[in-house]
């Protein structure tokens, strides 16, 4: 089987997707805009405008598809690359499986009637959609109710799941300072400003210490703020990482914490919970399918004061702590295995791949 895939090159998600579909036999030609290491054949950015790149786009990928002779087209980002897919009538001739990943959904069509109707148009000319909870997929259907929806969950790698194991050899030991990580960037929309006003003093306290991501667009005004507030002993900054090297990274720390404003399936929770780390995540739809307050804390982000309530809760270390850990393990064990769901993925692919030859 050989698949057209169309995402960005430089997302960690698509690279990783691209290997597990090629440790599964599956050969794959990456197709991209965005420059990235394993990129196949890179798109030139016409204007820089990205909506009216992805058009000029679209008829280049109909001479890629017939050089290559794939038998599956699958786009990552509805507005985006699926967005490209429609506009190229390949849908005519191939089947498409465009995979939803979020913000796609739950933000780009609130942009302007111009984004909602690409997001409109690249789930009309698709066979099958892809996203990863149930609350993507109703979202999906209330943009355009004929999508035919699949879940299928993101997930963790096989070495996060060792992590939990070595946690819980060594009795699950927290000490203070507690070691948080969030490995969300500095973007707005994760929300990262909110979690130092309302942790601040625990900080100052050396009751936690908080790893951040060390890019995105607010990185500068968010380290002036660290500055500001004087507790910059207490926050730490990591560079990307490698899928090997990040699983390796996550596993020295007691918390998981985020306050993403939108997110569906949060891929990084799963890897959380897979690895024995206690979650703290803001009270939004897109986590409910993993947490509930019986598997970690939960905190409305407009209220700094709920999250540091969360904070000096767990502080004095559960009771249940060791019996939370494995529930939320065996969770993500269950529904949340990387390699296991991509599978899954594949198995689809294969069935409309023989549907589409009938």
């Amino acid at each position: 089987m050989k698949v057209l895939l169309l995402a960005d090159g430089s997302s960690v998600h698509a690279v990783r997707y691209q290997a597990e579909l090629k440790s599964l036999g599956v050969e794959v030609v990456l197709v991209s805009i965005e420059a990235g290491a394993t990129v196949d054949i890179k798109l030139k950015r016409s204007t820089g405008i990205s909506a009216i790149d992805y058009m000029l786009a679209a008829p280049i990928i109909k001479n890629i598809i017939k050089c290559e002779n794939s038998d599956i087209i699958n786009p990552h980002f509805a507005c985006g690359y699926g967005f490209m897919t429609a506009l190229s009538g390949l849908w005519k001739t191939k089947p498409v499986l465009l995979h939803c990943l979020g913000s796609d959904i739950l933000v780009s069509p609130q942009k302007s009637w111009l984004h909602k109707w690409r997001v409109v148009y690249a789930l009309k000319k698709s066979h099958q959609i892809v996203v990863d909870s149930e609350y993507l997929g109703a979202e999906v259907e209330k943009i355009y109710n004929k999508a035919k929806n699949k879940v299928i969950f993101w997930g963790a790698d096989r070495q996060a799941f060792d992590n939990y194991d070595k946690k819980q050899q060594n009795g699950f030991i927290w000490k203070r300072p507690l070691n948080v990580i969030v490995p969300r960037a500095h973007y707005p929309v994760y929300n990262n400003h909110f979690i130092i006003h309302a942790l601040k003093d625990l900080i100052r306290n050396k009751d936690i210490t908080i790893t951040f991501p060390g890019w995105g667009d607010n990185l500068k005004a968010f380290k002036e703020m660290v500055d500001h507030e004087q507790i910059n002993d207490g926050i730490k900054y990591y560079n990307f990482k490698s899928r090997e090297k990040f699983n390796e990274f996550i596993s020295d720390f007691d918390i998981y914490l985020s306050a993403a404003l939108s997110d569906s399936s949060p891929a990084s929770l799963i890897e959380a919970m897979a690895s024995g780390l206690y979650p703290i995540v803001g009270d939004i739809p897109g986590v409910k399918e993993w947490m509930d307050s019986n598997n970690g804390a939960l905190f409305n982000f407009n209220d700094t004061g709920s999250l540091k309530k969360a904070f000096e809760k767990v502080l004095e270390k559960p009771s249940d702590l060791e019996e939370l850990l494995n529930r939320n393990y065996n969770k993500a064990q269950k529904d949340g295995m990387f390699s296991k769901n991509i599978s899954e993925t594949v198995g689809l692919m294969q069935e409309m791949i023989k549907d589409a030859g009938k």
